[in-house]
């Protein structure tokens, strides 16, 4: 799961929380090569401060992945198809109004991925400087609001793109304690993120009005993304744990990603 604060000067910030499901399939298919392919969902929840309102999104995904795993050289390479449905419920409070705009509608994604590395090793500790970059596109289908009769709002389908740029240092170490390894691994990397396209989006009033624009929430920007992970091998190996974290830093904005994975062998 992710928890997510977000604060942006005087505007209301929000709290997100997101589980998720994912399974695939791979195979080698020659010394150094992998193919596969996997599905997903996932589920979030916003709460935005202030009481300013609710909102929930559920996507499924599918996608094919490729990686090349060498002692020295390694890289993947994925491209994932999202398909969500989004909900909110839109608070309007000032004077003796008091209502809830809700709305409900669709939208698609597709997602692009490579990345590449070296793995150094010296006296047991792995030393991997890595790149990695995503090109992401959105859209989200045009709706109108419901509820709150003069305030809903029509918004115009939108088409988001970013660029996400990673460049960072990470270290790997076994440790062998009892009849368990232990394998420890953080990172450090700077992350460029580059909205390309859908900054912004066109709304109006639905009963009447002209179209006027609303800014998005973030913008272009760098941030400071720390990480790590552990992994345990028990039972001869045939037990495997994984536990992550992953953050990320920038001025008011902070973000914390952690989860797990349970594998048993037989």
């Amino acid at each position: 799961m992710s928890i997510t604060d977000n604060y942006w000067g005087p505007l209301a910030g929000y709290r997100v929380n997101t589980g998720l499901l994912t399974a695939g399939i791979d195979g080698m298919f020659s010394k150094y090569f992998y193919a596969g392919a996997m599905g997903g969902y996932t589920h979030s929840h916003f709460h935005w401060k202030s009481g300013k309102g609710t909102g929930d999104i559920n996507s499924g995904y599918a996608g094919l992945y490729f990686s090349g795993l060498g002692k020295l050289f390694y890289g993947n390479a994925s491209i994932i198809g999202g398909w969500s449905q989004y909900s909110a419920d839109r608070h309007i409070e000032y004077g003796a109004v008091d209502l809830i705009a809700k709305n409900d509608h669709g939208g698609a994604q597709l997602l692009s991925h490579v990345d590449t590395g070296l793995n150094f090793h010296y006296y047991g500790l792995t030393i991997r400087p890595f790149e990695s970059f995503d090109y992401m596109t959105q859209v989200e289908n045009a709706y109108q609001e419901h509820n709150a009769g003069a305030w809903d709002l029509a918004v115009k389908k939108r088409n988001a793109i970013m660029m996400r740029n990673e460049l960072g240092l990470q270290f790997a170490k076994c440790y062998c304690v009892s009849k368990t390894k232990w394998i420890l691994s953080p990172k450090l990397s700077w992350v460029r993120e580059v909205r390309v396209k859908g900054s912004d989006f066109t709304v109006r009033f639905a009963q009447a009005g002209p179209d006027f624009r609303t800014q998005g929430y973030f913008p272009n920007r760098n941030i400071f993304a720390p990480g790590l992970a552990i992994t345990v091998y028990a039972l001869q190996d045939t037990l495997k744990i994984d536990t992550y974290y992953n953050g990320e830093f920038t001025g008011k904005y902070d973000s914390s990603n952690f989860g797990g994975q349970l594998r048993y062998s037989f």
